[in-house]
């Protein structure tokens, strides 16, 4: 089952009003909440792959995050998940010193199927323009 039914499609399941699915969740201190702010923000820059493949730049800064350090400083790998307004990254594998829970770095909302980034090794070479038509001359 998908978290953050509305309430109309709650009330509906239940036989009741969205109302109701209201009153219920006032009285019971249910509040509805998106994903909070981030504890730290840094800026980052995406490299289009013009020489290299595709890659994510990080403020150097970022080092010096308590967050970071404990939790980030360790991953090698990520999953990449793409939606229209988000980028979420989530460690894979073992992670030193996250307690059994994987880190997560989001970009805007969540939301968007996984994506594997390809091994460096093994990504295409990218496609170079011929010198004829540069349209020197």
């Amino acid at each position: 089952m998908t978290a953050n039914k509305t309430d109309e499609w709650i009330a509906d399941a239940l036989g009741t009003s969205p109302s109701s699915v209201q009153s219920f969740r006032s009285r019971n201190g249910i509040h509805r909440s998106g994903p909070g702010e981030p504890e730290s923000v840094f800026e980052g820059n995406l490299d289009h792959g013009e020489r290299d493949g595709w890659g994510l730049w990080l403020d150097p800064a970022i080092l010096e995050d308590p967050i970071w350090l404990e939790h980030w400083a360790g991953v090698e790998s990520v999953t990449v998940k793409v939606a229209e307004d988000s980028v979420v990254l989530e460690a894979v594998g073992d992670v030193p010193g996250s307690a059994g829970q994987q880190p997560r770095a989001i970009a805007g909302s969540s939301g968007g199927e996984p994506v594997r980034a390809p091994d460096p090794e093994s990504a295409p070479e990218p496609e170079r323009q011929s010198e004829e038509g540069c349209g020197e001359g």
